[in-house]
């Protein structure tokens, strides 16, 4: 699958209520719709197991 249709597919896949949640939660957040998207997509991809999450792969490795 290309970027360009990735991006497409995920651009238009928004239904009204999804709008008006995520427009309550950048309100009352103070970040960008986009960032609220991302994050949680970057969520449901860590627990669905498709990748790590960023904030792991930038922890210390414990030394011993």
């Amino acid at each position: 699958m290309s970027n360009a249709r990735i991006l497409t597919e995920l651009s238009v896949g928004l239904t009204p209520e999804l709008q008006a949640v995520v427009k309550v939660a950048s309100e009352f957040s103070g970040m960008k719709p986009s960032q609220i998207g991302r994050m949680a997509l970057v969520e449901k991809m860590c627990r669905e197991g498709f990748m790590q999450h960023p904030a792991q792969k930038l922890a210390a490795p414990a030394r011993a």
